[in-house]
């Protein structure tokens, strides 16, 4: 193996490994798991498919933009002045989809306890002597 390329390798999975250990990838995991009652087992289970479902979108978004950057070689400044553009409708997209779902399926099954009383909605009359 020749030294650029053990070099490239070697940044990758430095990337990887620091992308890989921000709060924001594994602390949804962890705290579901620590909510739900999840064994180790079925945590390790799902962080691991989270994390194919996350490379494989990963590598499936590079592959298009790749596709499409070969074919805008000439309009490259073009495509980079809508870039954010595009990018940021598909985030917003992305977050109205997960809104919308999120409404259509309801409330929550359990109930939500509240360490307050709530008041009753009828009086209730105490005679006095």
């Amino acid at each position: 193996m020749s030294t650029p390329f053990l070099l490239l390798l070697f940044a990758a999975f430095t990337v990887a490994l620091l992308h890989a250990i921000l709060p924001d990838h594994w602390m949804p995991i962890a705290l579901l798991a620590r909510t739900q009652g999840w064994p180790l087992r079925r945590s390790l289970r799902v962080a691991a498919w989270a994390g194919f479902g996350h490379i494989g979108g990963s590598l499936l978004l590079g592959g298009v933009l790749m596709l499409l950057g070969l074919g805008l070689e000439q309009n490259f400044a073009r495509f980079a002045h809508y870039q954010d553009q595009i990018l940021g409708t598909i985030l917003i997209l992305t977050g109205l989809g997960l809104g919308i779902w999120q409404l259509l399926r309801g409330p929550h099954a359990h109930p939500h306890p509240h360490p307050h009383p709530h008041p009753h909605p009828h009086p209730h009359p105490h005679p006095h002597p």
